[in-house]
């Protein structure tokens, strides 16, 4: 998740933009299968290709250049690479200036249209690359308890102390050794107050 998804005004004027995609390809595409790849397509463009060109992004989000040319720009670059649906979205971006939160736009995207489709994301965060047995049990466990599909995405952390963190939507799961230490200080520290405030109440008391 890029950075700027975490400014609350920055989420609301992309969930706006995502609504009108959404709302856009769910008029023009046949079925769920196309809305999807329509879906994926401005995903895969806003983090593989306009995440690794800010200077690209740059133009498109300025004014150095008119509306004209930015669109100009957007159909010399993807033209017949992309589809028809996807390449007007982007220049409506452009036209109300907001190209420079198309990654967050396109995560918004994927949210909602998960969130419509009964699609629950979630992450697994592990120290080490998963063996692909055990990734392949721990998906269909979850899939087992959520009851409904999920979309998965992997994280390796190195600094994760043993075992696994799954993160399903907005809940941690915390399996890890390093979850756990945390829980038995937050715990001895929790009964250490409480003795504290125990021994105050007394004093009061006795004064």
């Amino acid at each position: 998740m890029s950075a700027a998804s975490f400014d609350p005004q920055v989420q609301q004027i992309a969930t706006v933009y995502a609504r009108g995609f959404l709302q856009a390809v769910t008029k023009e595409l046949p079925d769920s299968g196309a809305i999807e790849a329509a879906v994926e397509e401005l995903e895969v463009l806003a983090g593989a290709v306009f995440a690794k060109q800010p200077q690209l992004v740059e133009r498109l989000s300025g004014t150095r250049i008119s509306l004209v040319e930015k669109v100009g720009l957007l159909q010399r670059i993807l033209g017949g690479r992309v589809s028809g649906v996807v390449l007007r979205f982007l220049g409506v971006v452009c036209q109300h200036g907001r190209f420079s939160l198309i990654e967050s736009i396109a995560e918004r995207t994927r949210v909602l249209f998960n969130q419509s489709s009964g699609v629950v994301p979630v992450t697994i965060i592990s120290a080490v690359e998963l063996p692909a047995d055990v990734e392949s049990r721990v998906t269909e466990n979850l899939v087992r308890a959520l009851g409904k599909k999920i979309e998965l995405t992997k994280s390796v952390q190195p600094d994760l102390l043993g075992g696994l963190q799954v993160r399903v939507g907005d809940t941690v799961f915390d399996g890890s050794v390093q979850g756990r230490l945390e829980r038995v200080r937050r715990t001895a520290f929790e009964r250490a107050a409480e003795r504290i405030r125990a021994e105050f109440d007394r004093f009061v008391s006795v004064q």
